[in-house]
Formats: C-alpha cells, sequence, structure tokens
C-alpha cells in the first residue's frame, strides 16, 4: 500500500497483493502469465498515465497547484514547446 499503489490504480496499470505475502504475488504472477490481453493493455494505460503525469510539465503543474494552495497567490509557469 502507499503511494505507489495509488498511481497504479488509478492509472488501472498494475496488479496488488498484501505485502510480505508471497502466496499472493505468485498467484498475481501467474494470473499475469495466463492473461496477455490485459497484461498488455495494463502497459498502455500505464505509459499513457506516464505520458500525461509525468512529464517535467505535469510536475511544474502539480508544483504549482500546491504552491498556489499554500499562498492562493497565482504563479505563472513557463510553457514548453
Amino acid at each position: 500500500d502507499g503511494e505507489a499503489r495509488e498511481i497504479l490504480e488509478e492509472a488501472e496499470a498494475g496488479i496488488f497483493y498484501p505485502p510480505e505475502d508471497g502466496t499472493a504475488l505468485a498467484e498475481r504472477i501467474c494470473w499475469l502469465m495466463d492473461h496477455s490481453d490485459e497484461r498488455a493493455e495494463m502497459g498502455r494505460r500505464g505509459k499513457a498515465y506516464a505520458s500525461e503525469h509525468c512529464t517535467r510539465q505535469a510536475q511544474a503543474r502539480e508544483m504549482t497547484d500546491f504552491l498556489e494552495s499554500l499562498t492562493e497567490a497565482e504563479i505563472s509557469v513557463p510553457q514548453t514547446q
């Protein structure tokens, strides 16, 4: 659990298992091996999520939103091309 799981859930791009539960992990790995279409789709969704949320511009926008929430002032983020 944690931030990584939140991101994977939001992106619908991963599998989860209880921490320190090797049996559950093995079951999830076997499921992935048996479900190539779903595995590929998770990969596509993960790539799309990263392309949208993990760029420098997206990170700058997130930081700007955070700082504005603290200061309640508008901050301009330069646009890149």
